[in-house]
């Protein structure tokens, strides 16, 4: 369970420095980068690091929404100091 636990917050972290970077971005934006760099990474682990972060008041959902990788529309998360509608 520690393990595991620190595999979250490792990849908590990983996803607010791609936040850092890049300002904002729709779950499969940062899903499309981590598969790129890393292997295998599910997007439920994207989804549920982005949701950690939007409670630590890290990340805030915008108002805008893009399409993702199932054809559906994603909303747009944003660093928490940078939300626009």
């Amino acid at each position: 369970l520690k393990v595991a636990w620190r595999k979250t917050k490792s990849q908590d972290n990983k996803v607010m420095e791609y936040f850092n970077i890049h300002g904002k971005a729709t779950p499969s934006e940062v899903w499309i980068h981590f598969n790129r760099h890393e292997s295998n990474v599910p997007i439920t682990s994207i989804r549920r690091s982005i949701t950690n972060l939007t409670s630590y008041n890290m990340l805030s959902k915008t108002e805008n929404k893009k399409e993702g990788i199932y054809g559906r529309p994603e909303y747009v998360w944003s660093r928490y100091l940078e939300v626009t509608s």
